[in-house]
């Protein structure tokens, strides 16, 4: 067994794992699997009218840090119903990009240095996914463990709670009901990273498989003298990946925006908590972490842009006019559809990408002169 094969093997029910929470699939074959997703959606769906009841009953006119650690909750949690609600929309989508996917992993080629080519670019790109995830799962608990930790001690933050008909006065049900929110902080954090990463694990492959045409390109000019079919090969690697990529693209037009959303929201709160307390090194790192969420979907959108980009160059400096006179009117078809914009779009409008990010991040740096 090729070893990118033997790896996404080893991995796949991590990857099966991600992808059930990301489609809400509540009738997986895991227990585990369904057990986490029942769990979670059952402990938001207690947890939301107690915390809406707290915000009705708690709330005076006056903004202070119980007031805005409240309605952070509330976002979270109406972000996460949005989420696998837009999750279980697409589940037919995302299931046909994963199916791609494994597909793409197992391709075998007969060729030795398309094979050659197919087992280095895997491999990159399990190796991508497993740096994300090992750092993405260590940064996410850290931080909400640091964030949980601090509202649990901010005697300002108090409890965000409210249990109808009961007078919270025992000291031992207030710290039980303070802990039940640095858990929700954590168990949550974890419910998104593990979203952010099956996005980033459909998006990762789609990336590598335009870099294997790419690379495939590069060698035609010798394949196309010694395998007759190679270039009816290319055409059909570009048609499938151009697919490929508009199926990610519609897959994820709308939590693509809804993150962006919710990670202009989530700044805001984090700010009103900077303009309460500067002093507080939380609250700075809650800004980060609000904006932070927002890298990995632009990055992605970047890389698929420029790479794409870049195929219409490499096509171009193929020896096209050595074709036959049939094979040059197909050329001219493909090299037209390369020199199209491609990318990811948040709600089919705003592009994707580092230029997003950067002015996202200039609007930030204006709040913070204000």
């Amino acid at each position: 067994m090729a070893f990118h094969l033997e790896e996404f093997t080893k991995n796949k029910s991590k990857f099966d794992f991600q992808i059930s929470i990301l489609t809400f699939n509540i009738f997986s074959t895991s227990s585990f699997e369904r057990f986490y997703n029942y769990f979670v959606v059952i402990y938001n769906l207690i947890c939301f009218p107690l915390i809406l009841l707290h915000l009705i009953t708690a709330f005076d006119g006056e903004i202070n840090e119980n007031i805005m650690t409240t309605n952070l909750y509330m976002f979270g949690m109406l972000l996460y119903f949005l989420k696998i609600s837009l999750g279980s929309y697409r589940r037919k989508e995302i299931l046909e990009l994963f199916k791609k996917i494994c597909e793409l992993f197992n391709i075998k080629e007969t060729d030795e240095d398309l094979q050659k080519i197919l087992l280095e670019r895997l491999k990159n790109s399990l190796k991508l996914w497993r740096v994300c995830t090992k750092w993405g799962l260590r940064m996410v608990f850290l931080s909400t463990s640091i964030f949980g930790l601090s509202t649990r001690y901010n005697e300002q933050i108090g409890l965000i709670v409210d249990i109808p008909r009961t007078n919270i006065t025992s000291p031992l049900l207030i710290e039980s009901l303070r802990s039940v929110q640095v858990a929700h902080i954590i168990l949550m954090g974890h419910y998104f990273i593990s979203v952010e990463l099956a996005i980033l694990f459909l998006g990762i492959p789609i990336a590598t498989e335009i870099d294997i045409l790419e690379d495939y390109i590069r060698i035609a000019n010798e394949k196309i003298k010694t395998t007759p079919n190679f270039f009816k090969k290319i055409i059909k690697m570009h048609c499938n990946v151009l697919g490929d990529i508009n199926l990610l693209n519609e897959t994820f037009s709308e939590m693509t925006f809804i993150q962006f959303f919710s990670s202009i929201v989530s700044f805001l709160i984090a700010f009103l908590f900077l303009r309460k307390d500067t002093e507080n090194i939380e609250n700075y790192f809650l800004c980060l972490c609000a904006l932070m969420q927002l890298l990995p979907l632009c990055l992605l959108g970047e890389f698929i842009r420029y790479k794409t980009d870049k195929l219409s160059d490499t096509l171009y400096l193929t020896n096209w006019y050595e074709l036959s006179l049939k094979d040059q009117k197909v050329f001219l078809i493909i090299l037209g559809m390369a020199q199209r914009e491609y990318g990811l779009k948040a709600a089919g409008m705003y592009d994707v990408n580092l230029n997003t990010f950067i002015q996202v991040c200039h609007e930030f740096k204006f709040l913070f002169s204000v």
